[in-house]
């Protein structure tokens, strides 16, 4: 396993609940676990109602649990959402053994803090700038 794993460190609280940040290839998601389905429409209507209509979240099975998914396009919308993202991110970077791993939460960090309407006001970088976005990085890590 790339990642050493301590409970509650990959989370972020969204409406009072806790999610957690996946990162894939080329993508990040949030995910929170619910044990049935009217939780997992519960948490869907207060997520719409706190963000409007526009916010989208959908409802996998997996395993035992029914997962509440929030795409990358969805949250890169909301700047209270990406700060909590983007420092999850960072801890990530730091604690990752592989350098692919690194490479995979780098690119997603990339994405996530590059110059768009709602980033710039949150990260204040340029895209793609190494050494920026190595001082975003030590500035997660230091807080």
């Amino acid at each position: 396993m790339e990642y050493r794993y301590k409970r509650g460190e990959s989370q972020i609280e969204i409406a009072n609940y806790k999610f957690t940040v996946r990162v894939h290839k080329r993508s990040v998601e949030l995910v929170h676990n619910a044990r049935d389905e009217t939780e997992a429409r519960k948490i869907i209507e207060i997520l719409t109602s706190k963000y409007g209509n526009v916010f989208y979240a959908y409802v996998n099975k997996g395993g035992k649990y029914l997962l509440v998914r929030v795409p990358m396009r969805v949250f890169t919308r909301y700047d209270d959402i990406k700060k909590q993202v983007v420092e999850v991110l960072c801890r990530k970077y730091e604690r990752a053994k592989s350098e692919e791993k690194r490479r995979e939460t780098l690119i997603a960090l990339r994405r996530l803090t590059a110059p768009t309407e709602g980033a710039a006001a949150v990260c204040e970088l340029q895209p793609f700038d190494s050494r920026v976005l190595t001082r975003v990085i030590h500035h997660c890590v230091s807080h």
